[in-house]
């Protein structure tokens, strides 16, 4: 792995703190830090549009997934870059302090 493409991660409770776009409640702050090149201003407001890319084999949807996810579970994202110094994802999503618990994952049958 290269230094361009090494990445950090932190994750950080909200826990009542007054964030715009929220509804109220706990949030959990992620942030991914990536040491890359970076996104030029010019684009970086379009690099969640579907089909946006800059890469000659990209697709353009990985971000405009990501923010499709991410806003539907009431949270939000943000990408704030310096060009050669690379990116700083934001993600915040809705926390609850309440216990999920979830029914066991049954294996699909095998066809005969």
């Amino acid at each position: 792995m290269t230094a361009s493409e090494k990445a950090s991660l932190r994750a950080k409770d909200l826990t009542q703190q007054l964030l715009t776009f929220a509804k109220g409640g706990d949030y959990v702050k992620i942030n991914i830090k990536d040491h890359g090149v970076g996104i030029p201003a010019t684009i970086l407001d379009k690099v969640f549009d579907p089909y946006f890319t800059t890469k000659e084999k990209g697709s353009g949807l990985g971000l405009a997934i990501t923010h499709s996810i991410v806003s539907k579970h009431g949270g939000h994202i943000t990408i704030n870059s310096v060009p050669g110094q690379g990116c700083m994802t934001t993600i915040y999503l809705a926390a609850t302090r309440e216990k999920q618990t979830t029914a066991p994952v049954k294996a699909p049958a095998t066809p005969i």
